[in-house]
Protein backbone atom coordinates (compact mmCIF):
# COMPACT_ATOMS: atom_id res chain seq x y z
CA UNK A 1 0.00 0.00 0.00
CA UNK A 2 3.29 2.14 0.80
CA UNK A 3 4.70 1.67 -2.82
CA UNK A 4 1.40 2.89 -4.35
CA UNK A 5 0.75 5.91 -2.48
CA UNK A 6 4.46 6.83 -3.43
CA UNK A 7 3.74 6.10 -7.38
CA UNK A 8 0.57 8.64 -6.58
CA UNK A 9 3.30 11.57 -5.05
CA UNK A 10 5.83 10.54 -7.68
CA UNK A 11 2.74 11.52 -10.51
CA UNK A 12 1.89 14.44 -8.50
CA UNK A 13 5.45 15.44 -8.63
CA UNK A 14 5.84 15.10 -12.05
CA UNK A 15 3.39 17.00 -12.79
CA UNK A 16 4.31 19.94 -10.69
CA UNK A 17 7.23 20.27 -12.73
CA UNK A 18 5.54 19.95 -16.47
CA UNK A 19 2.17 22.04 -15.07
CA UNK A 20 2.89 25.95 -14.98
CA UNK A 21 -0.36 27.72 -13.82
CA UNK A 22 -0.20 31.62 -14.06
CA UNK A 23 -1.11 31.91 -10.38
CA UNK A 24 1.31 30.20 -8.30
CA UNK A 25 -1.22 29.81 -5.13
CA UNK A 26 -4.15 28.81 -7.11
CA UNK A 27 -1.45 26.00 -8.49
CA UNK A 28 -0.82 25.41 -4.93
CA UNK A 29 -4.34 25.01 -3.86
CA UNK A 30 -5.18 22.61 -7.02
CA UNK A 31 -2.09 20.48 -6.29
CA UNK A 32 -3.13 20.00 -2.85
CA UNK A 33 -6.82 18.98 -3.08
CA UNK A 34 -5.85 17.21 -6.00
CA UNK A 35 -3.36 14.99 -3.88
CA UNK A 36 -6.02 14.59 -0.85
CA UNK A 37 -8.59 13.57 -3.32
CA UNK A 38 -6.55 10.97 -5.79
CA UNK A 39 -4.92 9.34 -2.20
CA UNK A 40 -8.32 9.66 -0.46
CA UNK A 41 -10.68 8.44 -2.88
CA UNK A 42 -8.04 5.42 -4.04
CA UNK A 43 -7.50 4.38 -0.59
CA UNK A 44 -10.27 1.47 -0.48
CA UNK A 45 -9.11 0.23 -3.52
CA UNK A 46 -5.31 0.41 -2.72
CA UNK A 47 -5.75 -1.41 0.27
CA UNK A 48 -8.03 -4.28 -1.44
CA UNK A 49 -5.42 -5.16 -3.72
CA UNK A 50 -2.57 -4.83 -0.52
CA UNK A 51 -4.50 -7.44 1.09
CA UNK A 52 -4.97 -9.26 -1.61
CA UNK A 53 -1.46 -9.43 -3.14
CA UNK A 54 -0.73 -10.24 0.49
CA UNK A 55 -2.97 -13.45 0.64
CA UNK A 56 -1.70 -14.56 -2.76
CA UNK A 57 1.53 -14.48 -1.50
CA UNK A 58 1.27 -16.24 1.92
CA UNK A 59 -1.06 -19.38 0.03
CA UNK A 60 2.04 -19.35 -2.72
CA UNK A 61 4.20 -20.14 -0.03
CA UNK A 62 3.09 -22.31 2.38
CA UNK A 63 4.22 -22.89 5.74
CA UNK A 64 7.89 -21.86 6.29
CA UNK A 65 9.74 -25.26 7.26
CA UNK A 66 12.22 -23.38 9.44
CA UNK A 67 9.09 -22.90 12.08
Amino acid sequence: MYMSTGALTGILLVALFLIRPRVVWIGQLVVSVAAVALIGLTLPHRKGIAVALDYWIDSQGGKDPQS
